[in-house]
Order: C-alpha cells, then sequence, then structure tokens
C-alpha cells in the first residue's frame, strides 16, 4: 500500500515507477498509487523488498492495477502490453512467471481492478516484481496498488529441487534431483507418461526410489 509518501521498500528500475497522489488517478479515494510510463515496446520493472517466512506453501499476490493512455488519461483495451507478475529468490533472479495480463485478461477502464496471482516458491528469500513491456505502438501509463501478499499453510511432502536427465536414449534416463530441507521419510515417487495429465494420489507410481537419484 503506498498511502505514505515514497516506495515503502520497493524498487523501480531507472525512475521509472513513482506515486501519485492525484485524485482522478489513484486506486481509491485517498492516499496514493505507483504510477510508471512505458511507451513503444520498452520495458520496467518495480520490485519487492523480501518477503520473509517463506514456509513453501502457496503465495497468494493480490493486486489493484489499471492502464491508462498518456496523453488522454482514456482506458486502453488494445495495445496494452503485457504485465507480467514474477517471483525470484534473488533481486537479480532468475525470474518465474506467476501471472500474465495482457489484451486476452485486461480489464480495461480508468478504474483499478483486482488479480490475483498464485505460486509455490522453493526454500529461502523470495522477491516478487511487476515486468511490465508497452506495445509497440502504445504510450501508456501502468498503476499498481493495495498490495497484498499471503502464504498457504507448509506443504507436508517438500518438493525438491534441480531435477534433471542425464544418460537419455529413446528407452532410459537416470534422473538425479536434491533433497529438500525435510526430506521424505518414505522414500520419493515417480510418475512419468507420454500424456501431460499430472497424476493424483490414486495413481501408481511409474517407480519408487529411496535416494536422490533414479534409472527410467
Amino acid at each position: 500500500d503506498w498511502t505514505a509518501t515514497g516506495l515503502n521498500g520497493w524498487s523501480t528500475s531507472g525512475s521509472i515507477f513513482s506515486r501519485t497522489s492525484t485524485a482522478n488517478q489513484i486506486c481509491g479515494t485517498t492516499g496514493g498509487t505507483i504510477r510508471g510510463e512505458r511507451y513503444f515496446g520498452n520495458s520496467g520493472q518495480f520490485t519487492s523488498p523480501l518477503l520473509t517466512g517463506n514456509n513453501q506453501g502457496q503465495v497468494s499476490f493480490t493486486f489493484d492495477y489499471k492502464a491508462t493512455v498518456w496523453s488522454a488519461g482514456t482506458a486502453t483495451a488494445a495495445n496494452f502490453g503485457t504485465v507480467t507478475v514474477e517471483y525470484a529468490s534473488a533481486v537479480g533472479g532468475p525470474w518465474s512467471s506467476a501471472l500474465t495480463l495482457d489484451s486476452s485478461n485486461h480489464i480495461a477502464s480508468t478504474s483499478c481492478a483486482t488479480k490475483t496471482a498464485t505460486f509455490t516458491p522453493a526454500p529461502g528469500d523470495v522477491y516478487v516484481r511487476f515486468n511490465v513491456t508497452s506495445a509497440s505502438g502504445a504510450d501508456l501509463y501502468y498503476y499498481f496498488d493495495n498490495v497484498v501478499v499471503s502464504q498457504s499453510a507448509a506443504p507436508t511432502c517438500f518438493v525438491p529441487t534441480a531435477v534433471t536427465a542425464a544418460a537419455t536414449s529413446t528407452t532410459a534416463a537416470t534422473l538425479s534431483w536434491t533433497a529438500p530441507a525435510t526430506a521424505p521419510a518414505n522414500g520419493y515417487d515417480i510418475y512419468y507418461s507420454t500424456m501431460n495429465t499430472a497424476p493424483t494420489a490414486a495413481t501408481t507410481p511409474s517407480t519408487t526410489s529411496a535416494t536422490t537419484s533414479a534409472s527410467i
């Protein structure tokens, strides 16, 4: 929330994003809103401070936003460009996408609309940012406000990381991964298929492993 002056711990690439308190521009009736101008295909990022207390549960990132034509202050449906909510374990990235707004799901209005992105972070630090890229033929103001971040309860089964495949052939591969901080007491269930349908709790594993590797 940017009711107070300043960026409230957030950071902007260059000097693109700043706080405005102009009454007919803010989300709501009082306080301030973050605004940044992007034009003709240029990009800009607005990055959160470190989000502490990560328990690896699902994060919900809710925010208000709008986009208006720079010269007229009117709503824009076409030539919106993209606004991507991204997350990372370091300010320098690499960044992963949690939600992308484009012409297919953008709400064209001079009033702010509410959107929610969800993601499940890896262990450790978490940062979130708005990554804005304007359309090649547009000059827009992008507004953000009323950010609310929450996280669900910690999972009971943590996800391994750094999964790799080696010695691959048309009939076999060797998988390896890094165990989570709390490794599963009964090992790992491994599923593979020619279909992209995720397994359920009732699906029989293709194989199992008590270590951090498996041959399939």
